[in-house]
C-alpha cells in the first residue's frame, strides 16, 4: 500500500481527488482552482490515474488509458506532477491493476503535450465567445516551465533535457480557436504563449547573471505577448456584435416587409446599422469593418409613428 511504501501510518495518508476538488459551478472559483492545479498535483507523493477500460456513460465512447492521456486537462495534471517529481511514483490504475503511467519517453512526451490534447470546449464550439481552456491553462504551465528552466542544471536537468527538443510543440506560440457562425464552423489563429517562453528564459538568465555579464547590456527583444483575459473579453464582445448584427438585420427585414407602413425605423438607427455599429463591454463601439466609431452607445431601437 501507499502507507507501507512511504513508511507512514495509514491515518496520515491524504488523498486529493480532482473530480470533487475543482469547483464546477462558480466560474471565478474554478479559475482560482485551475491556477492552483500545479501546486496540488506537484505536491502529491503518488499520482494514480484511475483509467480502467470502460464506456463513457454519455457518449458511449470507449475509455481507458489512451483516452485519459488524450485529454488536455489530464495532461495538465501529468505535467504538473512530473515537472517537480518525475514519473517514478506516477501510475495508471487499469482493469488489470497498477502499471507505470509513462513506460517510455515517447508516451511521456505525448502525455506532456497539454495544448495538443482534446478539450470539450473546442468540441462544443466555444458558445458565446467563451475563452478556450487552453488559454486558462497557459499561465500555470508557463510557471512550471519557468521552474524547470531555472533548475535545468540541477534537480530539473533530466526534465529539461526531455522537453527541450519539443519546446515549440509543448508551448505553442499560437492556437486555433474554433467557434460557430450560425451552423458553420469557423476558425481563427489566436496567440497562446506568444514569446512568453523566451521572455521567461531571459528573465531567469538576467536574474542569475553577474553584473559584468554581457547579457545585462544587451537590448531586450520586442517580445510578442501571449493570450490574456482582455483578449477573451474582446472576443466575447465581437461574438455579441456579430449576433446582434444578425438580429438587427432580421428586424429591419421584418419591418420593411410590413404592408401597412405604420412604423418606420429611426433614420439614425438605419444609418448606424448599415455600418454595423454596435456597443461592446468597453463603453465604445466598433464598426463592422473593424474601425473605431465615436459613438459611445448603440442607437436606440425605439420607433416613432408616421
Amino acid at each position: 500500500s501507499v502507507g507501507q511504501d512511504a513508511d507512514v501510518p495509514l491515518d496520515r495518508v491524504r488523498v486529493w481527488l480532482d473530480v470533487i476538488s475543482i469547483p464546477q459551478r462558480n466560474r471565478s472559483e474554478q479559475k482560482l482552482a485551475i491556477a492552483s492545479l500545479p501546486t496540488f498535483a506537484s505536491s502529491c507523493n503518488y499520482f494514480v490515474a484511475v483509467a480502467p477500460d470502460t464506456v463513457h456513460a454519455n457518449t458511449r465512447v470507449a475509455c481507458g488509458a489512451r483516452s485519459y492521456r488524450r485529454r488536455a486537462w489530464c495532461r495538465a495534471e501529468i505535467m504538473s506532477c512530473w515537472a517537480r517529481n518525475g514519473t517514478r511514483d506516477m501510475y495508471l490504475s487499469t482493469s488489470t491493476g497498477l502499471r507505470p503511467l509513462a513506460p517510455s519517453d515517447e508516451i511521456l512526451v505525448e502525455a506532456l503535450d497539454v495544448f495538443g490534447g482534446d478539450l470539450t470546449c473546442c468540441r462544443r464550439g466555444h458558445g458565446n465567445g467563451e475563452a478556450c481552456d487552453r488559454e486558462e491553462l497557459m499561465l500555470p504551465i508557463l510557471g512550471l516551465y519557468a521552474e524547470i528552466y531555472r533548475d535545468r542544471e540541477g534537480v530539473a536537468e533530466e526534465a529539461y533535457g526531455l522537453i527541450k527538443p519539443y519546446r515549440d510543440r509543448l508551448f505553442p506560440k499560437n492556437f486555433e480557436y474554433m467557434y460557430y457562425e450560425g451552423v458553420d464552423q469557423a476558425k481563427e489563429e489566436n496567440p497562446l504563449f506568444g514569446d512568453l517562453v523566451e521572455a521567461i528564459e531571459l528573465a531567469v538568465d538576467l536574474d542569475r547573471a553577474a553584473d559584468d555579464n554581457p547579457i545585462r547590456r544587451s537590448a531586450v527583444p520586442n517580445f510578442t505577448p501571449g493570450t490574456s483575459a482582455h483578449r477573451g473579453l474582446q472576443r466575447r464582445a465581437a461574438h455579441f456584435r456579430r449576433r446582434r448584427g444578425d438580429d438587427e438585420g432580421s428586424r429591419r427585414t421584418s419591418t420593411s416587409a410590413r404592408s401597412s407602413g405604420v412604423y418606420s425605423e429611426r433614420s439614425d438607427l438605419s444609418s448606424h446599422s448599415s455600418r454595423g455599429v454596435l456597443s461592446n463591454p468597453f463603453g465604445a463601439t466598433d464598426g463592422g469593418d473593424g474601425t473605431r466609431s465615436p459613438h459611445s452607445r448603440p442607437p436606440s431601437p425605439s420607433r416613432r409613428r408616421v
